[in-house]
C-alpha cells in the first residue's frame, strides 16, 4: 500500500468506546429527530451503560441511528487499520466489527452498519 492511501470515515462514541464506519456508508447527519431512531448501542449489542452526553443522528439507507459525540469525517491513514486479532474477533459480541485503528495508542473500532443492519432485518 502507498503511504498516502487513507479511509474516510465519521467516527462516533458509543457505550465510552470509540467507533468508526466508512464513510461513504452514512448518506447525511440529521438536524431534527425523526419519529423511529435507533441507538448505537442496541444495534451494535452493547449494553445499555447509562451516557447522557450529546447525541447525533446518522442516516444509513432508511435507518437513523442515534451516535455519541464527538462525531467527526475524518481520513485514517490505511497504515493505521489492522484486522481484529483471531481471538477478538472469536471472542466479540459487538456485531459488524471488522478492524482496528490503532492511533496514538487509543483503538478506533471499523464498523459495517449496513452489514449489521441487513443481518437485523433478514
Amino acid at each position: 500500500m502507498a503511504g498516502d492511501e487513507a479511509l474516510d470515515v465519521v467516527s462516533f462514541t458509543a457505550g465510552g468506546y470509540r467507533f468508526a464506519v466508512e464513510a461513504r456508508q452514512i448518506d447525511h447527519m440529521l438536524d431534527h429527530v425523526p419519529a423511529t431512531v435507533m441507538a448505537i448501542e442496541a444495534l451494535l449489542g452493547q449494553a445499555p451503560d447509562g451516557e447522557t452526553g450529546p447525541r447525533r443522528r446518522l442516516q444509513v439507507g432508511t435507518h437513523c441511528i442515534e451516535v455519541g459525540e464527538p462525531v467527526e469525517l475524518r481520513a485514517v491513514p490505511a497504515e493505521l487499520i489492522h484486522a481484529l486479532p483471531a481471538l477478538v474477533a472469536a471472542r466479540t459480541r459487538l456485531k459488524g466489527i471488522r478492524a482496528l485503528v490503532l492511533e496514538a495508542g487509543k483503538p478506533l473500532l471499523l464498523v459495517d452498519l449496513r452489514a449489521v443492519l441487513a443481518q437485523q432485518a433478514g
